[in-house]
């Protein structure tokens, strides 16, 4: 398993299934990227490298980008499980509160579906959820529930800003088009702010260089580094599985979830097809399971269970 930390160069965009309309301003980028873009921007990257056909082997990548999380000033930071509430922020501290789970019968609020329950938490007060957050992993492990804010929980406005970029449509002779104006929300990462990954497979890569990640060709430089992120995370037969990344939204994924936030539909673009790719429905980074799906989760220590 390889572990790869990626610094930017200059603003990122990672957009999602939306049409970009001339003239309109694009949706927000979405942070962190999906897993499509970091196994596209590795899989272009080594091809280059090698100087070898970007064609994939049976049509298939030969690895899979199975975490995503996010470095600031050395420490690491993941989502914020889905499980997570809080009530209320003062002089920038507050407590974490864990929320219960439990089938909901949906005959009991007239509900009439093929799926006779439906995972539910809740809390024993009004609890807010944290949006766009993401969590210290050192507070994570520990015993703590009160936290601090923009230390132990942070929010997006700790790891970025967002820019708002205007470029022209081209045609297929890279001419531009008359009236075909795009204006885009990129990210620019703050000081110290970096993305990382895992990845399982056979990834023949370059210790270090540049890439590029993400849309409208922005650049990222890359370095593989040697120690395991999360190996100090252990399963300890527990049940609950925090996601590091989006998962594919399925009737096995979904039937094992605990707590998920909104669903996202992602799509793309292949190059080699001239064309967009199918949007799929995905389940949310920080959404808490009750297996490790597909190896893109890591344990929730036992403050959690």
């Amino acid at each position: 398993m390889k572990f790869i930390e990626f610094q930017p160069l200059d603003t990122l965009f990672f957009r999602g299934n939306i049409p970009m309309e001339a003239g309109l301003s694009a949706e927000s980028s979405i942070f962190p990227p999906p897993v499509s873009v970091i196994r596209g921007a590795l899989w272009t990257q080594s091809c280059r490298e090698r100087n070898v056909s970007f064609e994939l082997v049976n049509g298939k990548f030969l690895f899979d980008v199975k975490m995503i999380f996010i470095k600031k000033n050395g420490k690491r930071y993941v989502n914020v499980p889905a499980t997570w509430f809080y009530e209320e922020i003062s002089d920038l501290e507050g407590e974490v509160k864990i929320a219960k789970n439990y089938d909901l019968e949906l005959s009991k609020i007239g509900v009439q579906s093929s799926k006779k329950n439906l995972p539910y938490v809740f809390g024993d007060k009004d609890l807010k959820p944290f949006k766009f957050s993401f969590v210290n992993v050192d507070f994570l492990k520990s015993k703590k529930t009160k936290f601090k804010f923009h230390e132990d929980i942070l929010s997006n406005i700790d790891l970025f800003s967002v820019e708002s970029r205007t470029g022209v449509g081209l045609t297929s002779q890279r001419k531009a088009k008359d009236g075909m104006l795009y204006t885009a929300q990129h990210i620019r990462l703050n000081d110290g702010v970096s993305i990382c990954a895992t990845v399982d497979g056979d990834l023949e890569l370059n210790e270090k260089g540049i890439l590029y990640l993400g849309g409208e060709n922005r650049t990222a430089r890359y370095e593989v580094v040697e120690k395991n992120p999360f190996e100090d995370f252990k399963d300890n037969e527990c049940s609950k599985w925090l996601s590091l990344t989006p998962i594919e939204a399925n009737s096995e994924t979904i039937s094992k979830i605990i707590a998920a936030g909104k669903f996202r539909m992602i799509s793309g673009w292949d190059l080699k097809k001239k064309f967009h790719k199918d949007s799929v429905s995905f389940i949310p980074a920080g959404s808490v399971f009750t297996e490790n799906i597909n190896g893109q989760c890591i344990a929730l220590p036992s403050k959690n269970n």
